[in-house]
Parts: C-alpha cells; structure tokens; sequence
C-alpha cells in the first residue's frame, strides 16, 4: 500500500476533518462525491469504482495514524495523508 501525502491550507473543525468536500480529489485518483453515514461516498477515478473514504482517528501524527490502521488487518484498499489528517480508502458496500 502506497500512502499519498498532499498539503492543504484547510484545517478541520477540531470535531470533524472539514478539509473534503464534494469534488475534491485525493492522490490524483479520488473524487469526493458526497458525506456518507460514515465518510465519504468517493469513485476512484483510476480503477473506475467506488470507494469509501474515512478518517483515521486517534493520537499521533497522521502517518503513525496510517501505520496503526495498516497493521490492524482492517483492509484498507489506501490511505491518504491530507493536511494534518490521515484517511483509509475502503472498498464501498453495493448501495453506497
């Protein structure tokens, strides 16, 4: 797994990373579509599929973060570091 790190201005709103939205697009291959009851609705643009993407809570800085989500078996597809935060793109459940 390959992590993409991409510099951003925008900082979350300390509750929730505010930094995506509709049409942003992550590691040069994932467009936010839309909040989703858990992340974000997102279509991988290189695979042509859809995908989950969420944030990857807890301490540390983002790539620790990205670290302990990887080596927890969690099946993550990839993780992206945005700004100051860390997000797991997931494969997306049929519906989503």
């Amino acid at each position: 797994m390959a992590v993409a790190i991409e510099p951003t201005g925008i900082a979350g709103d300390g509750d929730r990373p505010a930094c995506l939205s509709e049409g942003t697009v992550l590691a040069g291959r994932y467009r936010v579509l839309n909040r989703a009851a858990v992340g974000w609705s997102a279509y991988d643009e290189r695979l042509s599929r859809p995908v989950l993407i969420v944030a990857i809570d807890g301490d540390g800085a983002p790539d620790e973060r990205v670290r302990r989500a990887a080596s927890s078996g969690a099946g993550l597809l990839d993780a992206v570091i945005f700004g100051d935060e860390a997000f797991a793109v997931r494969t997306a459940a049929a519906g989503v």
